[in-house]
């Protein structure tokens, strides 16, 4: 199925697409993972804790979504990408999701694909982590 990308290029668009469909409904019923620290300061000033939302509560505290990103650490298209290269690790890929809230100004500071070392992009672009205790 996820090797029809040679084979089939349409094809392929059309069952990635669908997968990136059913990877971000799945992660709407996951619980967060992880809130960057500047995101809970943030959070913090409005009395929401953002370990409790979802992307679907998000316009209830942040308007237009302009303040905060809900952030797949292991970005979805990465997460397509490892099931093409080994379709009998998709188990293991959905047990490394992880999705949390950052500020959009940080989104804007990492890699959006191919994360090699996803805590390493973190570092990188000088955003720390706080998971759920």
């Amino acid at each position: 199925m996820l090797g029809c990308k040679e084979e089939d290029p349409i094809q392929f668009r059309i069952i990635k697409y669908s997968l990136t469909t059913l990877i971000r409904k799945w992660c709407d019923k996951m619980p967060i993972v992880f809130v960057s620290e500047n995101a809970k300061k943030e959070a913090d000033k409005i009395k929401v804790n953002l370990f409790q939302m979802q992307w679907k509560d998000q316009n209830k505290f942040d308007s237009g979504r302009k303040v905060f990103h809900l952030e797949h650490k292991y970005t979805v298209n990465d997460m397509i990408n490892d099931m093409q290269k080994d379709p009998r690790s998709i188990g293991a890929i959905f047990k490394n999701y992880q999705i949390g809230w950052i500020l959009k100004c940080e989104d804007s500071k990492l890699q959006k694909t191919n994360r090699i070392n996803h805590d390493a992009t973190y570092l990188e672009a000088d955003i720390n982590l706080m998971f759920r205790q």
